[in-house]
């Protein structure tokens, strides 16, 4: 039986950052995604201080429309609200207050850091997260070029570690992130794979990474890493920081 798969990073909601464009498209993106194996998507639209920084009432407000059609289109597929945070200011001014944006209430969230992140910046900003209540999964961690597998290393075991399928692709034009995203795979510090989708014109080349994640790692890599390892961070995730005694 295959193991229904996870998505904890794709930009599904309309209109609110650099993904989807409509809700004719979200609906389409939906429908590619449930046919590759997805039953659970994360929507994790972007929040970053003077960029692309969509209010959360905007985005409740769409998460909820959205909800409804696709309840209604594909009755299989559950939909759960979350949020790319930027690791700047405004995200340490809302780790201080317990006000980040996490996965369904809880205390986990999609952590973004920028590419340039250096090893002492890199640990110090896990350290301030971790004592502020929260555990973060690291998005798309082969992005970060200053960063290697010894550092990764050091922080496996506390922190997800997330790739993006695609940065598996030849075709992909960072060479050495790609080369990074394989390395990390092959040295057990990958937690998760995600989609990172944005657009529907992402299908062909997401459904070719996943091709080419079965033919290098095993027939089972995907059941793992978007389905049981998902899975089992979605049933510990604990209470926001915010509603603990």
């Amino acid at each position: 039986m295959t193991v229904p798969f996870i998505d904890f990073h794709l930009h599904l909601l309309p209109g609110l950052d650099d993904g989807s464009a409509s809700l004719v498209e979200t609906i389409r993106m939906v429908e590619e995604l449930s046919k590759l194996g997805f039953t659970t998507l994360v929507c994790t639209p972007h929040q970053k201080q003077d960029s692309i920084n969509p209010s959360r009432p905007s985005i409740e407000q769409v998460f909820s429309a959205v909800c409804e059609e696709v309840e209604d289109l594909f009755p299989d597929v559950e939909l759960l609200l979350g949020a790319e945070n930027y690791y700047d200011a405004q995200l340490s001014a809302r780790l201080r207050v317990k006000e980040v944006p996490t996965i369904r209430d809880s205390d986990t969230f999609l952590l973004e850091f920028p590419p340039s992140i250096d090893e002492k910046s890199f640990k110090t900003a896990l350290f301030r997260v971790q004592m502020e209540g929260y555990s973060p999964i690291i998005a798309h961690v082969e992005r970060y070029r200053n960063l290697n597998h010894k550092i990764l290393a050091s922080v496996s075991e506390d922190f997800f570690l997330q790739v993006n399928l695609t940065s598996f692709l030849k075709e992909n034009t960072d060479l050495e992130q790609r080369s990074r995203a394989i390395k990390y795979f092959e040295k057990d510090l990958v937690s998760l794979f995600a989609t990172d989708m944005h657009t529907f014109h992402m299908v062909k080349r997401l459904a070719k990474a996943m091709k080419w994640t079965r033919e290098r790692f095993g027939e089972d890599v995907l059941d793992r890493f978007l389905g049981t390892n998902p899975r089992r961070i979605l049933e510990q995730m604990g209470p926001s920081p915010r509603n603990r005694p």
